[in-house]
């Protein structure tokens, strides 16, 4: 993967999944702020470029953003590794 992307996996509780790509967000909000930011407002906001993607999340099962973000709330668990599932 290029270094300067990120991709971004939404999972829904009926089954659908959709993949994201966009480039690091390099401004001083960070994505890990940004997750923050949508839980306290039940929102995932996605600008698309022609349009944008309001996604709520008690539509979303979960979210996996890869490569993981330098920057992460204090209550992230570090260095985990999925071992099943």
């Amino acid at each position: 993967m290029n270094d300067k992307l990120m991709t971004m996996t939404v999972k829904y509780t009926n089954g659908n999944t959709q993949m994201f790509q966009f480039p690091r967000q390099s401004d001083a909000h960070n994505v890990g702020a940004r997750i923050q930011e949508a839980l306290a407002s039940g929102n995932l906001l996605i600008d698309l470029g022609d349009s944008t993607m309001l996604i709520p999340l008690n539509s979303v099962e979960s979210v996996t953003v890869a490569p993981s973000p330098e920057k992460l709330p204090m209550n992230a668990i570090r260095d985990a590794q999925l071992i099943k599932g």
